[in-house]
């Protein structure tokens, strides 16, 4: 089983989809990221799910439509066994693929990654947001 890291801005990422699905009144956003999740969840058990992209990054469809999807990208490391979750972002949001290029890449992970991942947990929007009364 993978373990799962996930970069410091992913926190922002959730923070920005709950207030564009608050924004717009949409129906019970928190079961909305709970989706996402336990999408990336899945990436535990299948780290090979998502479409391959580029330098050895992937893309993990989340959701059936294109105009409530999200997608998450991430970096698998068979060598440790790991999951490197680097965005999520709407599928229809501006600037996805520019948001982690690949020169960011070449850097040490530990650079990316807190020491405090989530391995071999299961991930929950509680620990991402749990300061912010929106949910």
């Amino acid at each position: 089983m993978a373990s799962i890291e996930l970069a410091p801005e992913i926190s922002e990422d959730f923070q920005r989809i709950l207030d564009h699905l608050l924004d717009f009144q949409v129906g019970n956003p928190s079961q909305r990221i709970d989706e996402i999740i336990d999408a990336i969840n899945i990436l535990s058990n299948n780290p090979l799910i998502g479409r391959p992209v580029v330098s050895g990054q992937r893309e993990l469809i989340i959701g059936r439509s294109r105009s409530n999807g999200y997608i998450a990208l991430y970096r698998y490391i068979s060598a440790i066994d790991t999951v490197f979750v680097l965005a999520i972002m709407s599928q229809n949001e501006a600037g996805y693929a520019d948001r982690v290029s690949i020169s960011e890449l070449n850097f040490p992970l530990s650079r990316h990654f807190s020491n405090n991942g989530l391995t071999n947990k299961p991930l929950s929007f509680n620990g991402f947001l749990k300061d912010t009364g929106k949910y």
